[in-house]
């Protein structure tokens, strides 16, 4: 057993069979692991864990929280503090599978319109004639008639 110091204090003895600091793996899951609080009460159920046997290897950890860092509940910065998570045994939750990447489908160009039918001369004058007998005095007329001239000009 170790003397006391000056004031009567006695060191305590460190258990073996624990990490003195911290020990290798428990550092290599706390740097993978997003939220950097409460690591002194991460490493004591990270201990008690390993003692009852129930800690996984340490590549199944960090393979799950890899998984679990891809969430939506962890993309939207709700992630839990890591003895919480080695608490409840995080690394067995079951992911819900990513949703499909949006695929790009070019919109569907419009449909040109159909040519009408060009109209012959005679169905041309008697259009011509019907708009005339229903409004004499219109300029649309007049308008139709030259454009239907400058068709008939074209096609001779």
């Amino acid at each position: 057993m170790p003397e006391p110091d000056l004031f009567g204090h006695v060191a305590p003895v460190k258990q073996s069979g624990a990490c003195a600091d911290y020990c290798e793996p428990f550092r290599q899951f706390y740097s993978a692991y997003p939220n950097k609080s409460e690591k002194h009460n991460a490493h004591t159920k990270w201990h008690q864990l390993e003692r009852s046997r129930l800690l996984p290897p340490l590549e199944s950890l960090l393979r799950a929280v890899k998984a679990q860092q891809q969430s939506k509940q962890w993309m939207q910065g709700f992630i839990p503090n890591p003895a919480k998570w080695l608490h409840g045994h995080k690394w067995a939750d079951s992911l819900p599978a990513p949703p499909p990447p949006a695929r790009h489908v070019p919109p569907t160009p419009p449909k040109k319109p159909e040519k009408e039918p060009e109209l012959t001369a005679a169905e041309m004058k008697a259009q011509i004639d019907e708009m005339k007998a229903k409004w004499p005095t219109s300029p649309y007329v007049a308008h139709l008639e030259k454009m239907y001239a400058k068709k008939l000009e074209g096609t001779r």
